[in-house]
């Protein structure tokens, strides 16, 4: 058998699939997300340690249609791959301006979380079926451990009402 460290990617998602099978599960990824994106738990709320998202956590950005992506630097560059992917599209002629770029890059962020030897990845802004596409190509390239299909499933309203309310 493999030991915990020998992990692929594909190998450790389903992992993480198992680990979050139940309640308690569930609490311990989430408290690790928030503790990669620097948030401190005390008295049972979670407080935001500083105004950066922290060292444990890059900024991500994909483009949906070419496939193409940008990952920041560890520790920094939290938003700044959205906007070099939109200039790159520009660029390479994808799109034909940036306003057009804007609405077709999707952020999200990778983290380091402990206990996981691949960085979790959480795409934002999708309110459709592109998630579950993506999430597969990042899974197979290799980037990360996609969860925001994760989370759609254990919190199916959570979608539902965010939808409702950009309409």
């Amino acid at each position: 058998m493999k030991s915990y460290f020998d992990m692929n990617i594909q190998e450790e998602f389903e992992h993480l699939k198992a680990g979050i099978s139940n309640d308690d599960g569930w609490q311990r990824l989430e408290d690790a997300w928030q503790v990669a994106l620097n948030y401190e738990k005390r008295d049972g709320q979670w407080y935001k340690k500083a105004d950066s998202m922290g060292d444990r956590v890059t900024g991500f950005a994909i483009d949906p249609l070419t496939r193409k992506y940008i990952i920041g630097h560890q520790g920094r560059d939290h938003h700044k791959p959205q906007l070099d992917l939109m200039v790159r599209l520009v660029e390479e002629k994808d799109v034909p301006d940036l306003d057009k770029a804007q609405w077709r890059v999707i952020k999200g962020h990778l983290a380091q979380v402990e206990g996981f030897t691949f960085p979790l990845l959480l795409l934002n802004g999708m309110w459709d079926d592109h998630y579950r596409e993506l999430e597969a190509f990042i899974l197979e390239a290799g980037i990360g451990l996609p969860i925001r299909e994760l989370f759609e499933e254990r919190y199916p309203t959570r979608r539902r009402d965010s939808a409702d309310r950009t309409r």
